[in-house]
């Protein structure tokens, strides 16, 4: 058994954007990389970089180390996880 219907329009409305954030690392480099130098053993070394959602919405970042080579216990990002308003830098 079919059912005959009539056609009918069905407006859709969407909105597509890109997840946009600005990383500025220190001195302005190029390079996307935090220069250490040399660090003696023991001592403690902070370097600082800056993200900025330029994007229309929230975005929700996370850091990780992606080498196994990378000795985590040597760095710490903090904070790990963070959540940027339209416009919003750390």
């Amino acid at each position: 058994m079919q059912i005959k219907q009539d056609p009918k329009i069905i407006p859709i409305d969407a909105e597509a954007f890109d997840i946009t954030v600005d990383i500025k690392f220190p001195d302005n480099n190029n390079n996307n990389m935090l220069p250490f130098g040399f660090v003696k053993v023991g001592e403690i070394k902070d370097q600082y970089f800056t993200v900025k959602n330029i994007g229309l919405y929230l975005v929700q970042l996370s850091f990780v180390f992606k080498k196994k080579s990378v000795n985590k216990d040597c760095f710490t990002i903090f904070p790990e996880k963070l959540d940027l308003e339209k416009d919003q830098e750390k």
